[in-house]
C-alpha cells in the first residue's frame, strides 16, 4: 500500500522504501524463495530507474541472499555472486548508508545461520558489535529477525566450540525475546522455542530441549514460518544424531532431517537441500553402501 500510494502521488523516495520493507519482511515471515525472486526482478529496476541509491544495497543483499538459497550462485554463505560483490561494500562502509549497512549485516548471518555455518555467522554477529539493526531502528521486524539468527548462532558455536563466552551473548538476545513474547508478539514465539531447546540442550537437559524443537516445530508450521520450521527440523536432527549415533535412535533423527528437506524445499532453498542430503547422506540413505 505505501508503494502504491508513494507512487500514485509521485513520492517515490517512500514508494521505493515500501516495496523494500515488504519484500524483506516478506524473506523473514517465509515467503517462497521464488516468489521473492520475480519480485525483486520487478521492482529492483524501478529503484535503480528512480535513482533510489538509499535501498538499492538494501535490497541488493536480500536478493543475493535468495539467489544463494536457490543455488543460483557460485557462493553459500558469501553474499557475492549474480547480483552484488559483497567485498565492493566490506571495503568502503562509509559509502552506504545505515540502513543499507544494517541490512546486509543481517543478511550476512542469515545465510550464515541457513547453511549452518555457524562460527562463521557467529563471528560476523560480533563484529556487528552494538551497531545492530535493532539498536539503530528500534521495533523494527529485521531487528527481531536479526537477534534471533544472532542468537542461534551463538547457541551452536557454543555448543561446538564450549566456550561460555557465546553463551553469554546467546542469553543477553535470548532474554530480548523472552520479553518480546511476554509482551504478546505472538511471532516470536516459535524463536524463543527453539532458543529454549538450544539451551536445554547445551545445559544437558535433553528430553527438555527436545520437548522444545517440537514446540518449535509446531509453532513455526502453524504460523507459516516455513524457513524456521526447516531450521528447528534440522537443529532437531543433528540433536538427536550427538545424543543416538550409532543406535536405533537414528531412525528418529533421520525422520526429522527428512522434514528439514521438506520444509527447505517447499521453500525454494534447493542449495541447502542439496547441502543437507551430501552432508547426511549416510544417515539419510541407511542402506547405500558407503
Amino acid at each position: 500500500e505505501c508503494y502504491k500510494i508513494g507512487m500514485q502521488i509521485g513520492n517515490s523516495e517512500w514508494a521505493m522504501i515500501g516495496i523494500a520493507h515488504y519484500i524483506g519482511l516478506g524473506f523473514w515471515a517465509g515467503t517462497s524463495l521464488c516468489s521473492l525472486e520475480q519480485d525483486y526482478s520487478i521492482y529492483f529496476p524501478q529503484m535503480v530507474a528512480l535513482k533510489r541509491h538509499d535501498v538499492k544495497i538494501g535490497t541488493l543483499s536480500c536478493w543475493q541472499t535468495v539467489h544463494n538459497l536457490m543455488g543460483l550462485s557460485e557462493n553459500t554463505i558469501d553474499l557475492t555472486g549474480t547480483v552484488m560483490d559483497e567485498e565492493e561494500l566490506l571495503r568502503n562502509p562509509a559509502n552506504y548508508n545505515a540502513l543499507s549497512l544494517g541490512i546486509f549485516r543481517v543478511m550476512r548471518v542469515a545465510i550464515c545461520t541457513y547453511f549452518s555455518e555457524f562460527t562463521i555467522g557467529a563471528e560476523r554477529a560480533i563484529e556487528v558489535g552494538r551497531n545492530t539493526f535493532l539498536q539503530t531502528f528500534t521495533a523494527s521486524a529485521l531487528g527481531m529477525f536479526e537477534t534471533f539468527v544472532h542468537c542461534i548462532c551463538f547457541y551452536a558455536t557454543a555448543r561446538i566450540t564450549k566456550k561460555g563466552r557465546y553463551v553469554r551473548l546467546a542469553k543477553k538476545g535470548h532474554g530480548k525475546i523472552r520479553s518480546w513474547v511476554k509482551k504478546g508478539n505472538v511471532n516470536s514465539l516459535h524463536h524463543l522455542k527453539l532458543l529454549n531447546a538450544e539451551l536445554s540442550f547445551l545445559k544437558g537437559r535433553k528430553e527438555t530441549a527436545f520437548d522444545f524443537y517440537h514446540q518449535a516445530i509446531i509453532e513455526a508450521a502453524q504460523s507459516e514460518f516455513v524457513p524456521d520450521a526447516a531450521l528447528a527440523s534440522e537443529r532437531f536432527a543433528v540433536s538427536l544424531l550427538e545424543c543416538t549415533k550409532g543406535s536405533t535412535g537414528d531412525e528418529d533423527a533421520r525422520s526429522h532431517m527428512e522434514q528439514a528437506i521438506k520444509y527447505y524445499s517447499s521453500w525454494g532453498a534447493k542449495k541447502k537441500v542439496e547441502v543437507l542430503k551430501k552432508d547426511y547422506c549416510s544417515l539419510l540413505n541407511p542402506n547405500v553402501a558407503g
